[in-house]
């Protein structure tokens, strides 16, 4: 067994049954650092008289006459017997509990399981007992049930001892001994949380591909910017097939000095673009980009994300010509008319009240308070507030008759309707 056990960083020795004694048949390199020069070549006779193998060969024939696995504690080791069951043999295993001169084999990451030809497991280590949810006795001695090829490099599913299934990568090598004996060693690693960041990226790959809006992703260490990557909804939006955009530069789709503004400052933010598409329709391009850094900090691509606003654009741009158009007509009609946002502030003061008044829009939204220039009788005043905060709280529209004071100091009376 002198090939596989050199492999594994606990103590090994393989002892097998004479008429009188016990012939080693192997014996790791790990073995011969614990136990020091007491168990060279010719040398094992002292080894035998210790007491150390005073209670190995007790114990390695009761697990040879029981055909059982035997495990116990001597000093500062903990020690284990299996039988083998291919021929009269016992395969021993010391694994120091203080002393740490050699990693044990049981402290390995990943699960072990050695496999004989007839598909019987002879050995699992810690990680592999914690992997089945399984102890080593229910482990050594039965059919492995899982085919082993060597070479293989796959993935398989973990049916627990309690019934979950969990997600596992398996490699297999195969060792064969001096003896002609091969043993097919398989290394498992649990990759379950492997296995749903997977399937979490899936979902986010098809979120992405499925978004109405346009998603492109550029390379930033490339001086021409290619795109790495663009969502279908973008390929309908510019009028591309998704492959004819990939590699293209990204500057027939964003200004050069937006990308250079991502790149120097790690600008994030919106912008309204004009685009052609390749037929020649201009459309109105809404387009936030992002930086993307890698764990280093460093500026590895930019994102930007699409949103065709074209009909919000051009109903933006009825609206306001709408408005432009009723500020003309109401400029002209022979009544002093005004417009107030929520602050006070006058958004419209037409030329006749201008006239009526003797203040331009400018000035009367620098006074701050314009009600007291209007009106310089406090009563007014009082019931002026009244009614703008009646106005405010129910919406109801009035109309009545008040006395105004021009900038010049002369005094008008005026019929008011507010709505």
């Amino acid at each position: 067994m002198d090939s596989w056990v050199d492999h594994l960083s606990c103590g090994v020795l393989v002892l097998s049954a004479a008429q009188d004694h016990w012939q080693v048949l192997a014996a790791n390199a790990v073995f011969r650092e614990l136990f020091g020069n007491g168990v060279g070549d010719g040398e094992w006779e002292s080894f035998w008289a210790s007491e150390w193998g005073r209670s190995l060969r007790q114990n390695a024939m009761i697990c040879w006459q029981q055909r059982t696995r035997l495990s116990y504690t001597l000093w500062d080791w903990q020690v284990t017997l299996s039988p083998e069951q291919s021929r009269e043999a016992v395969v021993c295993s010391f694994v120091p509990l203080k002393k740490q001169s050699a990693p044990p084999w049981t402290s390995y990451h990943d699960a072990i399981v050695v496999v004989d030809r007839s598909g019987i497991v002879r050995h699992v280590n810690g990680a592999a007992e914690q992997l089945f949810q399984r102890s080593a006795a229910e482990f050594v001695g039965q059919v492995f049930g899982m085919p082993l090829v060597s070479g293989e490099h796959t993935d398989v599913d973990i049916l627990q001892k309690g019934g979950a299934i969990t997600a596992a990568e398996l490699r297999v090598v195969e060792q064969t001994q001096a003896d002609g004996i091969t043993y097919a060693i398989a290394a498992l690693r649990d990759v379950t949380e492997r296995k749903r960041a997977e399937e979490l990226l899936r979902l986010q790959e098809r979120a992405i591909a499925s978004s109405f809006n346009g998603i492109m992703i550029v390379e930033m260490h490339s001086p021409d910017y290619p795109i790495t990557y663009v969502n279908p909804s973008f390929a309908r939006m510019a009028g591309y097939g998704v492959e004819e955009l990939l590699g293209q530069s990204a500057t027939a789709f964003l200004a050069p000095d937006l990308i250079q503004r991502v790149q120097n400052e790690g600008y994030e933010g919106r912008h309204l673009l004009s685009q052609t598409q390749r037929q020649g329709h201009v459309f109105w391009d809404e387009v936030y980009v992002s930086p993307i850094y890698n764990t280093w900090g460093q500026l590895t691509h930019l994102v930007a994300i699409h949103a065709d606003v074209t009909e919000q654009v051009h109903a933006r741009r009825t609206l306001e010509e709408s408005e432009d158009r009723l500020k003309i007509v109401l400029q002209m009609l022979p009544h002093g008319i005004t417009f107030s946002d929520a602050h006070g502030r006058f958004v419209l003061f037409n030329a006749e009240m201008e006239r009526l008044t003797g203040y331009t829009q400018a000035e009367a939204n620098a006074c701050g308070h314009f009600l007291p220039l209007l009106h310089p009788d406090r009563h007014d005043q009082k019931l002026a507030w009244e009614r703008l905060q009646h106005l405010s709280r129910t919406g109801e529209s009035q109309m009545f008759e008040t006395t105004l004071r021009r900038r010049d100091g002369e005094r008008r009376h005026v019929l008011v309707a507010s709505a």
